[in-house]
């Protein structure tokens, strides 16, 4: 049977782009019963829910809405009332490709993962979006991260010491793993940036992330994206991410030691 999945967005203020990124989730070219999509609204005080009412009747879509808390609190409230095999997490800002849930799906049954410690990252497409309209740029996120030089499974033995994964809109997980990791995370300490600290912790519980090397969704940069831009064609980052690192390794540090790990895997993690 076909695995069944939970794809969960992330909203704050983002009315001018969530109607796109539920439309992309909802738009898969992959059986309507085996998914649902579920909206997490941060306190938005746009006319983000005049765009969820759009899609209200549809059964498979389903709005939460919450006070402003953060991006790692939206996701929590998404995960814990996803019922999939499998969680897609999409910031409101991005969109799915139509074949991703398809795609993923094949995948998953190539690998032939244990239940539960599935952790996959697919590549991007990246686009500029301008109000004269949307420019895809030549470079994917594996590109940017340096993944393509990766092997096709990374593991706590062979992973570098930077930043190798998907951002959200490129990011699956067993629903198991990722509510355990969500559920240590002090939601307050990482309001924004959740896959910063999302991702690692995943690999360090599990030991080995997978990557889809076919890009199956579009991470858009705009004017009001916070973290990155485009610049003469080229990825170029907007925030400096190294403020996070203190309280990033204070959590990873004490998340480790949590964890029923071997010598090896423990010095490795």
């Amino acid at each position: 049977m076909l695995p069944r999945f939970s794809i969960v967005i992330c909203n704050y203020n983002y009315g001018r782009y969530v109607g796109d990124a539920i439309r992309s989730a909802l738009g898969q070219d992959y059986p309507a019963d085996r998914f649902e999509v579920i909206v997490v609204d941060d306190g938005s005080t746009d006319d983000s829910h005049a765009v969820y009412a759009q899609f209200a009747q549809d059964p498979r879509f389903l709005a939460l809405t919450q006070e402003n808390r953060g991006q790692s609190a939206a996701f929590d409230a998404g995960v814990r009332q996803a019922t999939g095999d499998y969680i897609c997490l999409l910031d409101s800002d991005d969109v799915f490709l139509p074949s991703k849930l398809q795609r993923i799906a094949s995948h998953i049954a190539e690998l032939k993962e244990e239940p539960g410690k599935l952790f996959l990252c697919h590549n991007l497409a990246i686009e500029s979006v301008r109000s004269q309209g949307s420019v895809r740029i030549d470079q994917t996120w594996f590109d940017v991260v340096n993944i393509s030089r990766l092997p096709d499974c990374l593991t706590l033995q062979n992973a570098p010491g930077h930043f190798v994964f998907s951002i959200p809109c490129g990011l699956v997980f067993a629903r198991d793993l990722i509510a355990s990791c969500l559920e240590a995370l002090p939601m307050s300490e990482f309001r924004v940036g959740t896959d910063g600290v999302l991702c690692p912790a995943a690999l360090i519980k599990v030991g080995r992330t997978h990557y889809v090397r076919e890009p199956l969704a579009v991470y858009r940069l705009h004017e009001a994206n916070e973290f990155a831009q485009v610049v003469d064609g080229r990825f170029t980052p907007r925030h400096d991410t190294r403020t996070r690192e203190p309280r990033r390794l204070h959590f990873l540090e004490r998340w480790l030691d949590l964890q029923d790990l071997n010598t090896e895997e423990r010095a490795a993690g």
